[in-house]
């Protein structure tokens, strides 16, 4: 069997086998209800301001430089504020303003999530086992800059037969603390870990415990960190239900206080999702299995919901990237190759 193969297989059932273990660890399943548009608005007795409706904007961006987006995935914003698009199939990652006015791209293969620090420099994932860094000073392209070395794994199938081979790391999403040490959190999908480096200090150490318990996770798949009163926070999904997104502080990696009855314990559909963060502390979920965003603020209460399947101006499939600046949310809307944004309009209630 050709190696190549076998390392796709052996990483497959590897990915398999974590997720079996989450599926029979959850004590409720299913994706949950589609919620309608808008939905639930929350009762609020202390009067602060919450989100009543949505607005698309006009238009969607569908090309940038005169290239059609092909299969868009992550975004990033980046502290230099402007907005960093993987364009995955067309290999580059594109810089736009917030208009949608394009400044530059850079050649990189496949990307699918980028993250700039405050010295703006980018770090990019490209589902593979090399960590790429363009350092804003070198004025350069991307470069390898951090790669991990394979591991043999044996793993049991179905079939009780057992496969041994050599397995590498899969780096899927990235994020970076807003404070000046510039932490870099990226996802090992392979490995179901979530790792952390900064450009200073090129090592891959364990940003985030593995495990089923709070403040750990065993089959991560998006992260995201945001200012709050404590320094910051990273906001982790996983496939799971309870604890499918957790809040942790961002200086001990700890699970942050939430009330029990929190929304964001009940309200998280089953399944793939994606994260970001504004600077309010309000988190917003994206399912790309059901084209949904739910919005919670930083106690975990939910806000709003918006999103179907489908490709009219309401509507996304299979999005795989989403990034929030000055109220407007931006998603990557993979399957109809657009970028769409969405305004927030906040009004006082009652």
């Amino acid at each position: 069997m050709d190696d190549r193969l076998k390392q796709g297989q052996l990483g497959w059932i590897f990915r398999t086998a974590l997720l079996t273990l989450v599926l029979a660890a959850a004590v409720v399943g299913g994706c949950g209800e589609k919620m309608p548009l808008p939905a639930n608005i929350p009762d609020n007795p202390d009067g602060r301001l919450v989100d009543t409706v949505y607005l698309p904007l006009r238009p969607t961006w569908t090309e940038a430089d005169g290239i059609p987006f092909n299969h868009p995935a992550g975004i990033g914003v980046g502290y230099d504020r402007t907005l960093y698009i993987c364009d995955t199939d067309n290999d580059r990652i594109v810089r736009l303003n917030v208009d949608g006015s394009f400044i530059e791209s850079f050649d990189i293969a496949h990307p699918v999530a980028v993250a700039q620090d405050r010295g703006f420099n980018l770090v990019c994932a490209n589902r593979t086992s090399v960590v790429y860094l363009r350092r804003f000073l070198d004025h350069g392209g991307f470069i390898s800059f951090l790669e991990t070395d394979s591991v043999l794994q044996c793993v049991t199938t179905p079939r009780g037969e057992t496969i041994c081979g050599w397995a590498h790391s899969s780096f899927f999403d990235v994020a970076v603390s807003p404070q000046i040490e510039g932490w870099f959190y990226i996802i090992d999908e392979t490995f179901g870990i979530v790792r952390r480096f900064s450009v200073d200090l090129p090592l891959l150490h364990r940003g985030i415990d593995s495990g089923s318990v709070p403040g750990a996770v065993l089959v991560p798949l998006s992260i995201a960190t945001g200012l709050s009163p404590e320094g910051y926070r990273v906001y982790v999904t996983q496939y799971g239900t309870e604890l499918g997104l957790q809040y942790l502080d961002g200086q001990r990696r700890d699970p942050v206080g939430l009330d029990a009855s929190a929304d964001v314990f009940h309200e998280i559909p089953f399944g793939y999702k994606l994260v970001a963060a504004d600077d309010l502390g309000n988190v917003y979920l994206l399912t790309y299995t059901t084209s949904e965003v739910i919005k919670f603020d930083r106690f975990g209460r939910k806000i709003l919901a918006f999103g179907r399947e489908g490709n009219d101006l309401f509507s996304l499939d299979n999005p795989r990237g989403i990034a929030v600046l000055d109220e407007t949310v931006y998603i990557a809307d993979t399957d109809n190759n657009r970028i769409v944004r969405y305004r927030l309009a906040t009004v006082p209630e009652g």
